[in-house]
């Protein structure tokens, strides 16, 4: 069993190489072997097209200062509050204000019951 890495810098290449490949006539194996990348995920892409043309680089990074002055002057912000004008799921806003030891408005309600 080979392990391919599928960086995201990385993965929208491999995927347009291998679709190429099945293109011009080649074996699913054969393309996910010269491509370098898991025949499972090749087969995906086959059957559900739509997805082949995977993101490449993270589409959005947090900004953790500005969240840092949003978390500071909106102390009533919920994590979706937050997480949308950053653009980012309110999960990785969780944990970027775990990470700089801020808390969360739920976590402030929860305490003072």
């Amino acid at each position: 069993m080979h392990h391919y890495p599928l960086h995201a810098k990385d993965r929208a290449a491999r995927c347009a190489k291998a679709l190429a490949l099945i293109a011009s006539g080649k074996t699913l194996t054969e393309a996910a072997t010269r491509a370098a990348v898991p025949p499972s995920s090749l087969h995906y892409w086959v059957k559900n097209p739509r997805l082949a043309a995977p993101a490449g680089d993270r589409r959005y990074t947090l900004d953790y200062a500005k969240l840092r002055r949003m978390a500071i002057a909106d102390p009533d912000a919920t994590l979706h509050d937050l997480a949308a004008p950053l653009r980012v799921s309110h999960n990785a806003v969780w944990k970027a204000l775990r990470a700089m030891g801020l808390s969360t408005k739920e976590a402030r309600r929860r305490a003072k019951r």
